[in-house]
């Protein structure tokens, strides 16, 4: 942890279900062995786009980093970011 950031490698997700206006969903994995549950409050629109990638990143059990720092947490497929990166720099 530095300076309150957690970072965790090689979560993924379990479950996704919507409550009202959020998207809950349940993780496991990462060389710590966590089990948990991480909850976002979204307007519709990011509601539902957010629930179709949580839930093909759980169907295709993609590995994810889990970022959390106080309330805020953010969930990122890191494999992809540098296979784009990766790629634009090949252009």
């Amino acid at each position: 942890m530095t300076d309150g950031i957690q970072v965790l490698q090689d979560v993924v997700v379990f479950g996704v279900a919507v409550e009202g206006e959020a998207v809950v969903v349940d993780l496991y994995g990462s060389p710590a062995n966590v089990c948990g549950t991480v909850r976002f409050d979204l307007p519709d629109l990011e509601r539902h786009t957010a629930v179709d990638l949580l839930d093909h990143w759980s169907q295709a059990d993609t590995a994810l980093t889990l970022i959390a720092h106080g309330s805020a947490v953010a969930l990122q497929n890191d494999h992809a970011v540098f296979a784009a990166q990766i790629a634009a720099s090949d252009q």
